[in-house]
C-alpha cells in the first residue's frame, strides 16, 4: 500500500532509521521544518516497523548527541493497516545553524545537500537576528564625498563627520560595516555592480551597454537614471489636438525598481543588478528572492517588515530616494492604472525581476503573430480573449491564428479545464 503523501522539501521518507537521517533534521531544523517517516520506502510504499518504542528512543538520543544546538523536535506514532511508522517532525529553529557532524544541512527539492559559504553566513546571521549590511566591513579605509554630494543635491549641507556615519549607523564602534563600504566611495565588493544594456532587435544587438563597478551604491542608481533618462526621453504626442509630452515608462516606476532592487538584493550572491533595456520594455534584476519569512502576498501589498539591508534602506530614506519603507511596489503598479499595460513581477528563489512595459510602444508595423509575441516578451501568457482584445478580431480567427502558433511551434497551449492559455515557445527579442 503507497502512503497517501509524496516526498518534498519538508516531507522525507525513511524505510529505517539511519544516521544519514541526522542531516535531514539538521535542513528542517535550518529552515521551516519538516516531517520524516520512519517505516516507508523511497517510493512510498508502507513497510512498517518493528519495535517503534525502541527506534523512537534511539533517535531521540541520536538528535541530543549529533545535533548542536539541539533542534525542537517531537516524535509519534502512526498506525495504518496494522503497520506502525515513526514521526519525527521538526520544527523551525530559532538558532540556526544546526549542525550534524559540523556540517550544515538544507533541502533541495527531495534531497539533502550541504549548504555553500554564502547559505552557511545566512543562517549564522539569522541565529543572531542581524542583518549583512550590519557586519563588519573588510575594507575599514572609507571616504564618503558621493554621500555628501547626495545631501547636497537636497540643499542639505552636511559634512559627513565621524557623528553623521554613526547617527546614519554605517559606523559603529570606530568600524565601518557592509552598509558603509556599499555606500562609501571605495565600495569594492565583487557583488555589488549594476550592468545596463539597451538591446536592438535582438539580444545578439547590443546598442549601448554601461557596467557601474568598483562605486558606490548612490553612483550605481545615479548613473541607472541617468541610463534610462538617456534612451527613454518624453516623446511628443497629440491629444485632443493639443500636443503634450508624455513618458514612454512612468520616471517614478524606474526609479522605484531600480532604488528597490539596488537597497533589497542580496549581497552575498554573486552577480549583478541587471538591467536590460528593449523597445518595448524594462527589465530589472535584483538577485535574492523574497526575504525568509515574507510572502509573495506581502510583497504585492508593500508589507515590506522584513527588511534584507535595514541600514542601506534607512539611509535611502534619510536622503529621499524612498519615501518610507515597503510602498514601492506599490506605487510602480499605480503609475500604470492609467494604461492599458501594467508591470510584471516575476519572483524565484534566487531572484526578482520587475519588467516595465513601454506605454507608447508602436506596434502598428507588426504582422498579428508579432504583436502576440510582443506581447508574450512582456507578459507570462496569453489568453484567446486577450488575443481578440489586442488585435481586434473575432473569436474564430484568435482561436485559428493561436493554433497556427502552436503548429509552427512558436507557443505551447496550457490547458486548464475549459480556461486555456498560450506561453511563448521560442524568444522573440
Amino acid at each position: 500500500m503507497k502512503y497517501n503523501r509524496f516526498e518534498g522539501s519538508r516531507l522525507e521518507f525513511k524505510e529505517k532509521h539511519t544516521p544519514t537521517m541526522l542531516k535531514t533534521v539538521s535542513a528542517f531544523a535550518n529552515y521551516e521544518g519538516g516531517t520524516i517517516i520512519v517505516g516507508i520506502s523511497n517510493d512510498g510504499e508502507i513497510i512498517g516497523v518493528e519495535e517503534s518504542k525502541k527506534i523512537r528512543e534511539s533517535i531521540e538520543q541520536a538528535i541530543n548527541d549529533s545535533i548542536e544546538p539541539r533542534p525542537n523536535f517531537a516524535l509519534k506514532e502512526e498506525f495504518i493497516e496494522n503497520k506502525t511508522l515513526v514521526v519525527i517532525e521538526v520544527y523551525p529553529g530559532d538558532n540556526p545553524p544546526y549542525m550534524y557532524k559540523s556540517e550544515t544541512f538544507k533541502r533541495s527539492d527531495t534531497s539533502t545537500v550541504k549548504v555553500d559559504r554564502n547559505e552557511l553566513i545566512r543562517l549564522n546571521l539569522k541565529g543572531k537576528n542581524v542583518s549583512y549590511d550590519s557586519m563588519v566591513s573588510p575594507n575599514q579605509h572609507l571616504t564618503f564625498r558621493t554621500l555628501e554630494n547626495e545631501f547636497l543635491k537636497r540643499n542639505e549641507t552636511l559634512k559627513i563627520t565621524k557623528d553623521v556615519l554613526i547617527t546614519l549607523r554605517l559606523l559603529s564602534n570606530s568600524t565601518y560595516n557592509i552598509a558603509g563600504l556599499l555606500i562609501s566611495d571605495d565600495n569594492d565588493l565583487d557583488t555589488s555592480s549594476v550592468d545596463l544594456v539597451l538591446f536592438g532587435n535582438s539580444t545578439n544587438v547590443i546598442i549601448d551597454r554601461v557596467a557601474v563597478e568598483k562605486a558606490s551604491i548612490l553612483t550605481q542608481l545615479n548613473e541607472a537614471n541617468l541610463f534610462f533618462n538617456k534612451h527613454y526621453p518624453k516623446l511628443e504626442v497629440i491629444e485632443d489636438r493639443v500636443r503634450v509630452h508624455k513618458s514612454q515608462i512612468p520616471d517614478l516606476a524606474f526609479r522605484e525598481a531600480i532604488a528597490n532592487a539596488i537597497i533589497h538584493r542580496d549581497y552575498l550572491q554573486a552577480g549583478s543588478i541587471k538591467v536590460a533595456c528593449y523597445d518595448n520594455r524594462i527589465e530589472i534584476t535584483s538577485l535574492g528572492g523574497l526575504v525568509e519569512g515574507m510572502s509573495e502576498s506581502a510583497f504585492y501589498n508593500d508589507n515590506l517588515s522584513i527588511l534584507r539591508n535595514p541600514i542601506i534602506a534607512q539611509v535611502f530614506r534619510r536622503l529621499g530616494l524612498i519615501e518610507a519603507f515597503g510602498t514601492g511596489i506599490g506605487k510602480i503598479i499605480n503609475t500604470y492604472k492609467n494604461s492599458s499595460h501594467e508591470p510584471v513581477f516575476i519572483i524565484e528563489a534566487n531572484f526578482i525581476k520587475i519588467i516595465l512595459p513601454n506605454m507608447l510602444y508602436d506596434d502598428t508595423k507588426l504582422s498579428n503573430e508579432e504583436k502576440i509575441l510582443n506581447h508574450l516578451s512582456i507578459y507570462p501568457s496569453i489568453t484567446r480573449n486577450k488575443t481578440e482584445s489586442i488585435l481586434n478580431i473575432s473569436k474564430d480567427r484568435a482561436h485559428t491564428l493561436l493554433s497556427r502558433m502552436v503548429e509552427d511551434g512558436q507557443l505551447k497551449i496550457i490547458k486548464q479545464g475549459p480556461n486555456s492559455f498560450y506561453e511563448v515557445k521560442k524568444p522573440f527579442f
